[in-house]
């Protein structure tokens, strides 16, 4: 664990400025912003904001529930919950709906058809490319409630 320099909370905050139009900076004004290098997680408060996968930052589901944001979006059947929420990537049988932002190796948020907030994934493929398919790995599955990233959130509350 490392405290991140004024230097990089505001390269941290650019980044998820420009990628997901997520503004942290009134989260980070006066706050002290952690990396965990092994979980490639960044923290503010003890809590998870954002997580590095193959050299990209990505936001948490935890900051997502507090914030707006502007990321593409699949739905996915009811059947297909319990699978994600174990870590499954997500295949194209069990989405109903496509976001037409949906762009290949870009974030795509998963929500369930009741509109509950799953995971966030890397797309596979683009918005058409996914209509067009009716089987198949779809989306990578990087973030999911009840995750690696969960588990570390609750041991530092214990704290």
């Amino acid at each position: 664990m490392k405290p991140l320099s004024n230097k990089d909370k505001k390269k941290l905050s650019e980044q998820l400025l420009n990628l997901y139009k997520i503004d942290i900076k009134p989260l980070i004004k006066k706050q002290q912003v952690f990396f965990h290098d092994e979980l490639n997680i960044f923290t503010v408060n003890k809590k998870p904001i954002a997580f590095i996968n193959e050299n990209t930052i990505y936001p948490t589901l935890l900051l997502l529930l507090d914030t707006e944001f502007e990321i593409p979006y699949v739905v996915v059947d009811l059947g297909a919950v319990k699978h994600i929420l174990n870590g499954a990537d997500i295949f194209r049988p069990g989405i109903t709906e496509i976001d037409r932002g949906v762009k290949k190796d870009k974030a795509v948020i998963i929500v369930s058809e009741d509109e509950k907030l799953l995971a966030i994934g890397k797309a596979l493929y683009d918005h058409e490319e996914m209509l067009s398919m009716e089987k198949g790995k779809v989306i990578k599955n990087l973030h999911y409630f009840g995750d690696k990233i969960f588990d570390f959130w609750k041991s530092m509350q214990e704290r």
